[in-house]
């Protein structure tokens, strides 16, 4: 599976009303990525993740870009939590 993230700028101001705008901006791209088999769009700690099969990185990353409210999507890699690894 190929990680990408999903960066989206003017939510983060939007203080006491931040989560409900990350939910509806999650469901937007749910919605972008229905017909992409086997993705999983996910929040954690103020980012957006979205998982999916290698051969469509590119194509989501395009579709994710053009998303209202989103700001850039770029593949990314996990790494474990030490210096050499990353």
């Amino acid at each position: 599976m190929s990680l990408i993230l999903a960066r989206y700028g003017e939510i983060g101001l939007k203080g006491k009303n931040r989560h409900f705008f990350e939910g509806v901006l999650l469901n937007n791209i749910n919605n972008a990525l229905q017909d992409i088999p086997g993705q999983r769009v996910y929040k954690t700690r103020g980012r957006i993740f979205v998982e999916v099969d290698e051969s469509q990185r590119e194509a989501v990353v395009k579709l994710i870009q053009r998303g209202f409210g989103i700001g850039s999507g770029s593949p990314v890699e996990r790494a474990p939590l030490e210096m050499n690894a990353i």
